[in-house]
């Protein structure tokens, strides 16, 4: 296809009358296809502006939201610290190697620390008692291989030494899909432990004598009997008693015969094996297994 531009004027005769029509006709198809081709340039400049705005557009919207999602991740990690400062328990952050990342002020109280002390780069491995410290290990692979683990109890250091019991509750970190740490809390339960400690011992001894009571004399002895049955040993019970204990406590008072109980405990333990289970089991009687 041509495209061609004409030009034309009509000429006369000296008489006036028209006598034709003169013209003049050029190619002009090159700069057609110019003009077409410039303005279809004009319009995708136009779609890309089109586009370069709405992209612009998204642009700052999206950095608004990021503004306002960093805002929003700051106030929640300002929120998050102030909570943590008001616990009393230890409140901690570590990377993926297990370095603290973050403790809360009880941290530095619990362990030791003076504020002004620094902590945070320190290996959480570093608080473990040596006898607890492969157990932690291993729970804090498989915490941060995303098997939950709940709570576990271990035994912890201090700057000076002296050691406490304590229960870690921890989860995973997560970061774009990925486990890059832990975030916990350590309670310290030495209290706790030495009040079960106290309870057993109140369920199991004798307030008086410190030996074994009946009741778990008898839960001792069932085990036992179970035992010797299965393994074909054989074993013996002798039961004891303090003859005419009755006239002690008439004749000199009750002191005088706890103080008779005593010695008798005192007297039998001299005379029996340490793996013998021995109890009293009420009154002036008491039981031996051998």
């Amino acid at each position: 296809k041509t495209f061609v531009q004409v030009i034309k004027t009509p000429f006369h005769y000296s008489k006036g009358n028209t006598a034709g029509v003169l013209g003049i006709f050029w190619d002009v198809t090159e700069r057609k296809q110019a003009e077409d081709a410039l303005q279809q340039s004009a319009e995708e400049m136009e779609r890309i502006n089109r586009q370069l705005e709405i992209s612009i557009s998204n642009a700052n919207e999206m950095a608004a939201q990021a503004v306002q999602a960093e805002a929003m991740i700051r106030e929640s990690e300002e929120k998050f610290r102030v909570l943590a400062n008001l616990l009393p328990q230890i409140v901690f952050e570590s990377d993926a190697q297990g370095n603290l990342t973050y403790v809360n002020r009880q941290a530095y109280k619990i362990f030791g620390y003076s504020e002004d002390e620094q902590i945070l780069g320190i290996s959480t491995l570093d608080f473990y008692s040596p006898e607890s410290r492969l157990n932690a290990v291993e729970n804090i692979r498989r915490s941060l291989s995303g098997e939950p683990l709940g709570s576990n109890e271990y035994t912890m250091v201090r700057k000076d030494g002296s050691m406490f019991q304590a229960l870690v509750y921890s989860n995973p970190i997560m970061r774009d899909g990925k486990r890059v740490g832990l975030r916990g809390i350590i309670v310290d339960i030495t209290e706790r432990k030495q009040l079960e400690d106290e309870l057993h011992h109140q369920a199991t001894t004798d307030s008086l004598t410190g030996i074994y009571n009946r009741r778990h004399f008898e839960q001792l002895a069932t085990a036992e009997m179970k035992r010797a049955i299965r393994l074909n040993h054989s074993l013996a019970i002798a039961l004891i008693d303090i003859d005419h204990f009755k006239t002690v406590n008439d004749t000199h008072g009750h002191a005088a015969g706890d103080e008779a109980l005593l010695a008798f405990k005192n007297l039998c333990q001299k005379n029996i094996r340490e793996i013998d289970i021995y109890s009293r089991f009420g009154g002036d009687e008491f039981a031996l297994l051998l």
